[in-house]
């Protein structure tokens, strides 16, 4: 212990004897001393010297300490510091060893504060100051003690050459035993007691504790020793039934579409199914298959019922016919009621700076009369037949007008069709019939004739001086069907 003691005191009080006062240069050498060194005890100190190292700022010569160490008994490496001259540069000269030069090894031992000069063997290297590395794997002392040590203090220690290592109790290696004993045979059991009967019991080292079921300390919460207690919203073992949004446990909540009252909270179709997709078709009825009624001549069309259809033999629509009305009192003025409409919707497309498209100019009555590549677009007192309100309501072929934009009011093709319907009255007719006296309607030719002529059951040619109606302003007469087909098909 008084050995320890002064270790102890000694250890609190050391300063390292080779202290190394350059700076580092940035240039260096290794000195590799390898753990085969045998001569070295733990904490001697290695110092590498230069005797002819630079010194000074101002480039002096003399022994210079340019490394140093501590033996741990493991290989250690020591960094030897050059000199660097940079006087040619306008800088300093830095202090270290001379490029070439031997390195000079000291050994400080710790135990008897001796320092001295050793020899060492080369396993590699030169052990020059060259900017590489050396490898010294044993040093020469000229004082070695009876332990073998360079420089040692003898068989001064507890084991004579050693201490007694630690967790051992005396320099045999033996170490002490359970109760104290060095050397001792006792031993601790599994349980960790001192020559203990081991595990023996519930438990191995002990019983089962009061409280709990089983070794791991588990408990019973009424579901078995270890397993969870009743859980879920029906508070049963194993349970993981939950509220459903009504409030009931395990519910699946609303039916979809309803509350928790079961009340409808979407949209009813018109069976007033709740959320169903029937819906009403264009004829009123529900989930209906829609207009499935066709109308013939002048028409050509599909509607809901044979009563949509009018005129001679069944024919006709819902809107126009040969009656020369509608359902507007008084005459519809085409220049303060119509063009406005094909002004402001229309003319962009259909007119000289639209370039025509179909080759339907609005810009006027006259042009609206001529027609476009399919043919005419207004047979007047027919507004179904005619091709300009079917593409405005959308039945026609192709897009429906204006292109691009929101269709027309219904309200506002309304009075398009009545105007139609009134005979397509433009702003010089004066409402006087094409200059027909009244009843008479001008035929193909523009000649006048009675108008009942038009669609009496026989196709009037203009044969023999009877009234031509066989075209497409009067629609071929209705009666030259032949015509009408051929016609009809080549303009459309």
């Amino acid at each position: 212990m008084r050995y320890l003691f002064i270790i102890i005191a000694f250890s609190i009080t050391y300063t390292q004897h080779f202290n190394v006062e350059i700076e580092e240069t940035g240039e260096s050498t290794l000195f590799i001393f390898q753990n085969t060194i045998l001569s070295l005890q733990i904490g001697d100190e290695l110092g590498l010297f230069d005797d002819n190292g630079i010194i000074d700022s101002n480039g002096n010569v003399g022994e210079l300490l340019v490394g140093s160490g501590i033996w741990s008994g493991e290989q250690l490496n020591i960094v030897s510091i050059s000199s660097q001259d940079l006087s040619q540069f306008g800088g300093p000269v830095l202090p270290g060893y001379s490029l070439g030069n031997t390195m000079k090894l000291k050994i400080w031992s710790q135990f008897s504060d001796i320092e001295s000069v050793v020899d060492y063997t080369l396993l590699s290297g030169n052990g020059t100051f060259n900017g590489l590395f050396s490898v010294i794997n044993e040093i020469e002392c000229e004082n070695i003690d009876i332990c073998g040590f360079c420089e040692g203090s003898g068989a001064v220690h507890e084991c004579g050459c050693n201490n007694i290592e630690d967790g051992e109790c005396d320099c045999d290696g033996n170490i002490l035993d359970c109760i104290g004993v060095c050397g001792g045979a006792s031993v601790l059991d599994e349980c960790g007691v001192c020559n203990g009967p081991g595990e023996i019991y519930e438990c191995g080292c002990s019983d089962i504790e009061e409280g709990v079921c089983d070794c791991d300390g588990n408990i019973d919460l009424g579901c078995g020793c270890g397993i969870e207690g009743p859980s879920g919203c029906d508070n049963t073992c194993g349970s993981i039934l939950e509220y459903d949004e009504c409030g009931e446990c395990g519910g699946s909540g609303p039916n979809p579409g309803y509350d928790c009252l079961d009340n409808c909270i979407i949209a009813e179709d018109c069976f007033g199914i709740c959320g169903g997709s029937a819906v009403l078709d264009e004829c009123g009825v529900c989930d209906g298959p829609g207009a499935t009624f066709y109308c013939d001549w002048p028409y050509y069309i599909y509607v809901c019922s044979e009563d949509d259809c009018f005129g001679d033999g069944g024919t006709g629509g819902s809107t126009g016919g040969t009656d020369g009305g509608g359902g507007f009192d008084g005459e519809i003025d085409y220049a303060s009621e119509i063009q406005p409409i094909f002004e402001i919707n229309c003319t962009e497309c259909h007119s000289y700076g639209g370039g025509y498209a179909g080759g339907l100019d609005l810009g006027s009555y006259t042009n609206l009369m001529e027609g476009g590549y399919s043919g005419d677009v207004v047979w007047p007192y027919y507004s179904s037949a005619s091709l300009l309100i079917q593409k405005l309501n959308g039945t026609a072929a192709g897009d429906q007008m204006p292109l691009n934009a929101e269709p027309l009011t219904g309200e506002i093709i309304e009075l398009i069709a009545n105007w139609i319907d009134q005979g397509a009255i433009g702003p010089d007719d004066d409402n006087d019939g094409g200059g027909c006296d009244e009843g008479q309607i001008l035929d193909c030719d523009g000649n006048c004739f009675d108008e009942n002529l038009l669609e009496n059951g026989i196709c009037n040619e203009g044969i023999n001086g009877q009234p031509n109606f066989n075209c497409s302003s009067l629609f071929y007469d209705g009666n030259c069907v032949d015509n009408f087909e051929v016609n009809f098909h080549q303009n459309n």
